[in-house]
Parts: C-alpha cells; sequence; structure tokens
C-alpha cells in the first residue's frame, strides 16, 4: 500500500491555514488529528486540542462582538426615534407659540427621521410575524400532541442526566477506540 499524503496537511502555507479553517471549523477534525499524530507522534494532540479549544474560544468572541454591535445598532435607532418623536412634539408646541418658518423646517427634517425609523419598525415587525406564527418548522400547531410530548419530554427532571450519560457512553466509546491501527483488508474492494 502506497503512502500518500492527506488533503489535510501541513506542508505549505496554503494547505495549513486550510487545515487550521477546517480544524477550527470542526469540520472532520479528529481524522487530521489521527494523521498528525501519525505523522508526528501523540503529543500532537494536546495542539489539535487546543486549535479547537482557541479557535472555538475566538469564533464565539467574534459572534458575540457581532451579536452586541447589532443590539447597540438597534439601541441607537430606537433612541433617534424617541429622540426624534419629543423633537416633533416640541415643534408642535413651537407651532401653537406662532414660530411657523422654524416648525416647517423642524417638521421636514423629523418627518424623514420618522420615515427611516418606521421602516425599521416594519422591517423587525415582518421578522417578528415569522415569530408569531406559534407553529414549530410551520407544522406543528402550539397545542398539538406532538409538540406537547416533546415539551412533556425536555421538561422532564431526568431529562438532563439522561443526555449526559449518553455524551458520556459516546465520549467512552470515542476514546476507546484507536483508529491509528487500521484493520487488515483482504485486498477485495468493498
Amino acid at each position: 500500500r502506497a503512502h500518500c499524503r492527506p488533503r489535510a496537511h501541513f506542508d505549505t502555507f496554503l494547505s495549513a491555514f486550510v487545515t487550521i479553517f477546517q480544524i477550527i471549523s470542526g469540520e472532520n477534525w479528529n481524522e487530521v488529528m489521527y494523521h498528525g499524530m501519525q505523522s508526528s507522534g501523540s503529543i500532537a494532540c494536546i495542539f489539535f486540542v487546543a486549535v479547537v479549544v482557541i479557535g472555538s474560544f475566538l469564533i464565539l468572541n467574534l459572534f458575540l462582538a457581532m451579536l452586541m454591535d447589532n443590539f447597540d445598532t438597534q439601541n441607537r435607532k430606537h433612541r433617534a426615534l424617541e429622540k426624534a418623536q419629543k423633537k416633533l412634539e416640541a415643534a408642535r408646541r413651537a407651532s401653537r407659540g406662532g414660530k411657523r418658518a422654524t416648525l416647517s423646517r423642524a417638521k421636514t427634517a423629523i418627518h424623514g427621521r420618522i420615515r427611516r425609523a418606521t421602516t425599521v419598525v416594519h422591517q423587525a415587525n415582518f421578522m417578528a410575524s415569522f415569530e408569531m406564527s406559534r407553529r414549530s418548522l410551520f407544522i406543528f400547531s402550539e397545542l398539538g400532541a406532538i409538540r406537547r410530548a416533546c415539551d412533556d419530554l425536555v421538561q422532564h427532571k431526568m431529562f438532563d442526566h439522561a443526555i449526559l450519560v449518553c455524551i458520556l457512553i459516546s465520549s467512552g466509546f470515542l476514546a476507546a477506540a484507536n483508529p491509528l491501527y487500521d484493520r487488515p483488508t483482504s485486498g477485495k474492494a468493498q
């Protein structure tokens, strides 16, 4: 059997970059780790686990930063809408006092801001309409028997423990398996 270089390797900068991306994204990273362990020893698993942990931490922080930025943007738009409404009220009060020229300019500026803010509100309402459908996967109604049974199962006090036991059993089987040693084949195509 001829020795072939695996697709994910660290021989060139580009392939190393793609391999690190593959490891961080979690796409078959354990096979890359096993190839690394075959080529440089068991100590390579420390490197791969560190890349997965640190890479996942960085990706999580990047996602949270984007999420917080979106919250800040929505908060700024909400404050701008409130400010525009206050200015409109002030302009209405000023119009009662006789300041007509200032009122027309203020109305034009405020109405533009209100139109932009209402567009944002309409977009948010459109997205919320999907959430308001009260159907899971657009199939199961909120009061349906399947959905209630699933909810009862998940809310059961032993559900978390059962899932944890399944994870531990799976992790034990994964730790007991040794993929570094291929099983001998009889030479027939399978």
